[in-house]
Parts: structure tokens; sequence; C-alpha cells
């Protein structure tokens, strides 16, 4: 296996590494620390790195780690506004209000998942990896990986659905 450069795994991946520590929970104001510590352990883990797996897989489980020590951590600090601004540079603000309700109900839909569905459901539908490498990286069954996914869509239509649900004094 070719020899794999650090600096070009930070480059391509950054933003894969980035969103994944996100969508698993980590605060906003804590995204970029939590980043860079995965970058922290690509560089010292690198050298044994053989390419058994895929290399996002092995960054996903970096990242998995990484974010459950900061959502430990921010147990044990004063909880953050749950209302933090999601800034986006979009030149429309239609654009950015439409963004940032999205990915607040996203948020909400995770937040509301147990660790087993939510890991499922990021891997599958916001990191895009496929079922088998899921099941490889989780240590699950390839089944497995598709009742938790289904659970975890189903639980996230239905806390989107309830965002949407009009209050009873709009009822007539």
């Amino acid at each position: 296996m070719a020899r794999l450069s650090f600096e070009a795994i930070y480059a391509e991946h950054f933003r894969f590494v980035w969103s994944s520590v996100r969508a698993l929970g980590v605060p906003s104001t804590m995204l970029e620390d939590a980043a860079q510590d995965v970058f922290v352990v690509v560089h010292r883990r690198l050298p044994e790195f053989q390419g058994e797996q895929h290399l996002r897989t092995w960054l996903f489980a970096i990242a998995r780690r990484v974010a459950a020590d900061y959502r430990r951590r921010r147990r044990s600090f004063e909880e953050l506004s749950a209302e933090e601004p999601i800034f986006d540079n979009r030149p429309s603000p239609h654009d950015v209000t439409a963004r940032n309700e999205a990915v607040h109900l996203l948020e909400r839909a995770l937040e509301e998942m147990d660790e087993h569905h939510r890991e499922v459901f990021v891997l599958m539908d916001v990191t895009e990896l496929r079922a088998n490498e899921v099941a490889e990286l989780l240590s699950i069954n390839v089944n497995t990986v598709y009742s938790r996914l289904n659970r975890a869509r189903t639980a996230s239509t239905k806390s989107w659905r309830g965002s949407f649900a009009r209050p009873a004094e709009f009822d007539v």
C-alpha cells in the first residue's frame, strides 16, 4: 500500500471529520477543537494504519471516540445554550434561515435518538458509508445496521413532523 501523507489526508478529509463530529453531538463551540483532536490522533496513529479498512471508516472511528469524549466533557460543564445561532455566508437571508432551520431540526432529531441509532443514522445518511462498512465499524450484523437505520429514520421523521404540528390554540 502506498504511504499516506498526513497533509493529504487532512486536506481531503477535514470537512468529513468536521461534519462527523458535529453530527455526533459535539457542541458548535467545541467543533474546531474536536476536529483538531481527531487529526492529532490520526497523526500519531498514521504509521499503524495498514489499510485493512477504508480510510474514511478509520477516520470516523476516531471521530466517534473523540466526539464521545467531548459529549462526556460537556455534561460535566454548564449546559451551553441550545439556541446558538448558526452563521452562514450565503447572500440570501431566506436561504440562511431555511438551512439553519433544517440543521436545527436535524440536530434535535439526533439528540432525541439513542446512541446506537444515531451512530448508524450518521454513518449511513450523513457520511454516506455503505451498510457493510458500518457493520464492520460498529462490529454488528448488516441486518442490524438496516434495522437501526430504519428505526432512526422513523424517529427523525416523527421528530420533524412534531416540529410542524400546529399549536392547539390555532385549532378551530
